[in-house]
């Protein structure tokens, strides 16, 4: 599949690390199997759910402290969007998510730690090299993402959909 859209910004280092870990720090600890397959669109809090696209994903809500500090630290550079929804994926050795466009206008995503190997973030056809902290923002049009395999480790994200 060729992708010729082009429609994404880079913003290195928007979180540092300790953020990134704060964030990671207060969500629940990733269970052997995900508790239930869902439909993208659901939301199940407080909870490690799985879908058709990727195998460990937890909602954020938007009353509950790991939104608000999302928020408040992103404020100024998604100033012209309104957070649609938020979630934190987790990828395992052998997990990958498969390549799709989401349901918004744009998104989102902060990649939140570095331990791992593979798991690459594809923005089709380009391979995004992405560091701790280091935010991708895309136009959903049009635009194919997904993340390749993990070899080793593990591999948090923060996706945030926008309009």
């Amino acid at each position: 599949m060729s992708n010729p859209q082009k429609n994404h910004k880079l913003y290195k280092k928007l979180l540092d690390t300790d953020s990134c870990n704060y964030l990671l720090s207060l969500l629940p600890e990733i269970p052997i199997t995900p508790t239930k397959q869902i439909s993208t669109l659901d939301h199940h809090p407080n909870q490690w759910t799985s879908n058709e696209i990727t195998k460990y994903r937890i909602s954020l809500l938007p009353f509950k402290e790991e939104w608000k500090y999302v928020e408040s630290k992103l404020q100024n550079t998604l100033q012209d969007y309104i957070i649609e929804n938020m979630y934190v994926t987790y990828y395992g050795v052998g997990n990958v998510c498969k390549i799709h466009s989401d349901p918004v206008n744009a998104s989102a995503i902060i990649l939140l730690n570095n331990t791992f190997t593979g798991g690459e973030f594809i923005l089709e056809p380009d391979k995004i090299d992405l560091e701790v902290g280091d935010m991708l923002l895309f136009d959903n049009k049009n635009n194919l993402h997904g993340v390749k395999k993990v070899i080793a480790g593990y591999r948090y994200a923060l996706s945030i959909w926008l309009r």
